[in-house]
């Protein structure tokens, strides 16, 4: 038998100690969404489920009741990411400008502006 959502946020959300109104603020989802989920009255769409996961750092396809690890797989952390990375440049277009720049470095040059990147902390 398949886990229920609703349990399965609610433990996500006990084992990272975070409150209700925490993962309202940080995912942007009404406080009142999130009640329903966790009441089971209502369950998210897949873009709600992957911004709870990611924010939980738990598995959607666990979130969702499915019998595998609960943990976020690298590959997943990796897509985050990427969609990050995505996100900010349709949104930021100073930062879109210098992303083709560096697309459009020689060899050379890239290795310039890792060495420089390699000085600043993650």
């Amino acid at each position: 038998m398949k886990a229920e959502l609703k349990d399965r946020l609610k433990y996500a959300m006990e084992l990272k100690n975070v409150k209700a109104i925490d993962l309202s603020k940080s995912s942007g989802i009404p406080k009142n969404s999130i009640s329903y989920y966790l009441s089971g009255r209502s369950e998210p769409k897949s873009d709600r489920i992957y911004l709870l996961a990611k924010l939980l750092d738990v598995s959607e396809a666990w979130l969702l009741g499915y019998d595998v690890a609960m943990e976020r797989s690298n590959t997943q952390k990796d897509v985050d990411e990427t969609v990050a990375l995505f996100e900010r440049i349709e949104k930021d277009r100073e930062f879109k400008q210098l992303m083709l720049r560096i697309n459009r470095l020689s060899p050379a040059e890239l290795e310039a502006v890792k060495a420089v990147a390699a000085a600043f902390p993650e």
